[in-house]
């Protein structure tokens, strides 16, 4: 959720009914109005992560964007659709996406790329330089959320199951990027 000249949005993604194509869609939170397409159909394949700057800019997770089971990450703003993060091997059912304070960072909630362990990929948005933060959550095999703290660099991480026999109810843990 955003908000743009007062007025409260949520942003959503899925597939348009009808045609089937993927999609990022706005939607007003006050009056009547239908959601508003942002962008829709290739490059994006199965956005399903977003996080929205504060000069209106959204970064969408895309769980299949470099192909199979390999996402990406977008950056959508004047209605330019750009691929700023591929390989990124996303969980399912859930892919967090969030900035730190100052927008400067983007974090996105995904799995190794050779194996079943939990990490958060941070993708510097200046230089779009990345790093892996995955101290304690890397021996969880799913990957949950990843969120920020309303006005603080406050991250929690979720994660949709917890290691060993018969251990299949998550946890959240607190994460220092």
């Amino acid at each position: 959720m955003a908000s743009e000249n007062g007025a409260d949005v949520l942003y959503l993604s899925g597939n348009l009914v009808g045609s089937g194509e993927p999609a990022v869609l706005k939607l007003a939170l006050s009056g009547q109005a239908p959601a508003a397409v942002v962008a829709k159909g290739a490059p994006l394949v199965e956005p399903v992560g977003i996080a929205v700057a504060k000069n209106g800019t959204l970064f969408v997770a895309d769980r299949r964007a470099s192909g199979g089971e390999s996402g990406g990450v977008f950056r959508i703003s004047g209605g330019k659709v750009e691929l700023i993060a591929r390989d990124v091997r996303t969980g399912t059912p859930v892919v967090g996406a969030t900035l730190t304070l100052d927008d400067s960072a983007l974090l996105v909630s995904a799995l190794a790329p050779d194996r079943d362990s939990a990490q958060v990929r941070l993708i510097e948005l200046g230089t779009l330089n990345q790093a892996i933060v995955n101290k304690v959550i890397e021996a969880n095999t799913g990957s949950g959320g990843v969120h920020r703290a309303h006005n603080r660099n406050f991250f929690a991480w979720a994660d949709s199951t917890l290691p060993g026999p018969g251990r299949h109810r998550g946890g959240v843990y607190a994460l220092t990027p």
